[in-house]
């Protein structure tokens, strides 16, 4: 269960990454000035996928939490 944890963070991680850089991309041909400045963009690409995996496993527990068959 933890490899299988961890193997679903990587993947989550790596596409988070992905679609980070895209949004800076996509940000930077809109003519943002922000994209420029390295500094913002390299905090952005480190700490948004990270932000991103916290939230996509808040939300799968919370999905497992609701779908899970109540035994009482």
């Amino acid at each position: 269960m933890i490899f299988a944890s961890a193997l679903v963070s990587c993947v989550l991680l790596f596409l988070n990454g992905g679609m980070t850089m895209a949004l800076i991309n996509a940000a930077g041909e809109r003519g943002h000035n922000w994209v420029t400045n390295d500094r913002i963009t390299q905090f952005l690409v480190l700490f948004g996928p990270v932000l991103l995996l916290v939230i996509q496993w808040s939300m799968i527990d919370y999905l497992r939490s609701r779908l899970q068959r109540r035994t009482v």
